[in-house]
């Protein structure tokens, strides 16, 4: 996403296929972007995460995880024409299984 737009689409993207076993059955999705985001962490005191991912509202701790890849993009949609950013869905594992 750029500025609210589709600049490329992956056309294996969230085809179903996965990389390995995760400790969550459904595939979730992230939004990774061009901008150094910083995030205030309260048991951090005076330091804070900075992250080009988005984080979650409620616990910065944790990446802001989508359960489908249109709940994603759509999100993506609103922080890019906001923030006239770059904005990349990519999915996430809890953890992959290297066994």
């Amino acid at each position: 996403m750029e500025n609210g737009r589709k600049i490329f689409t992956n056309i294996n993207f969230d085809d179903g296929h996965i990389i390995g076993a995760s400790r969550w059955k459904e595939i979730q999705f992230v939004i990774v972007t061009n901008v150094l985001w910083e995030y205030a962490i309260p048991s951090w005191e005076t330091h804070t995460l900075k992250t080009y991912a988005i984080q979650d509202n409620q616990n910065p701790l944790q990446l802001k995880l989508f359960s489908t890849s249109d709940c994603a993009i759509q999100y993506a949609i609103t922080l890019s024409k906001k923030w006239h950013i770059k904005c990349i869905i990519a999915q996430w594992f809890a953890d992959i299984d290297t066994h």
